[in-house]
């Protein structure tokens, strides 16, 4: 009986049979809307989900009218819906399994339309010690080693975060602003004369990669250009 059941099946594989086992007893699910999925999903949303994401525009932000200390920002997405509830997943819920997701997304975003062999060096935001001993992780690190991974590109720790501060998102700009002054210095990196793509989540008012920014030039870099997973619809 066994052997005519496999016959039937002419070359399903092993592997396809694990994988169908796995997903009759351990069923993968949307992390936003739980809808079933198949195991094979390694995005975990559906395809619904993933219709709904808002893509920027792939032009850079010229920081007109402000004083920035990076040159642009790049951003693959806006911060809205689903791709807002997936940082939130990300940071706040330690969901990991979107990780990769997100990566992704940054780093075919960047092959298309960022240009990135124009740098030297890549860097991440960096959280202070007691936020990256409570979360376990930097999710900017993430997306910063995922394009250091594609694009056979250095990352380096270049800032430490130095100063203990509020969570941005529940401040006015002026009040980002004040936060997070003076924040960052360097971190034991050798960045004189170098051209470094800073990576972070998410980018609103610009006032944390901008302090990030100063602590850089300051310490000789010679060029920042920010790159953001998602941005805000107005800036």
């Amino acid at each position: 009986m066994v052997c005519a059941i496999l016959d039937a099946m002419g070359t399903i594989s092993l592997k396809d049979l694990t994988l169908a086992a796995i997903d009759l007893v351990y069923p993968a699910t949307c992390q936003i809307c739980h809808v079933k999925l198949k195991f094979s999903n390694k995005d975990f949303l559906c395809q619904e989900c993933l219709s709904q994401i808002i893509y920027a525009q792939p032009l850079p932000f010229m920081s007109y009218g402000q004083k920035f200390h990076f040159n642009k920002v790049w951003s693959a997405c806006i911060y809205e819906g689903v791709i807002k509830e997936c940082i939130h997943l990300l940071k706040y819920k330690k969901k990991l399994c979107l990780s990769k997701f997100l990566s992704n997304l940054l780093c075919d975003f960047t092959s298309k339309y960022v240009g990135i062999k124009r740098f030297d060096l890549i860097a991440a935001v960096p959280l202070n010690r007691a936020t990256l001993q409570e979360r376990g992780f930097n999710q900017s690190y993430i997306l910063a080693k995922a394009l250091s991974d594609k694009f056979n590109m250095p990352v380096c720790n270049a800032l430490k975060k130095i100063k203990p501060t509020l969570s941005q998102s529940t401040l006015t700009k002026q009040q980002r602003q004040l936060n997070i002054k003076d924040g960052f210095c360097l971190n034991k990196c050798n960045i004189k004369d170098k051209s470094l793509l800073l990576v972070d989540d998410v980018f609103t008012t610009g006032s944390t990669v901008n302090e990030c920014s100063k602590a850089l030039i300051e310490a000789g870099a010679k060029k920042i250009e920010v790159l953001t997973l998602a941005r805000g619809r107005k800036l």
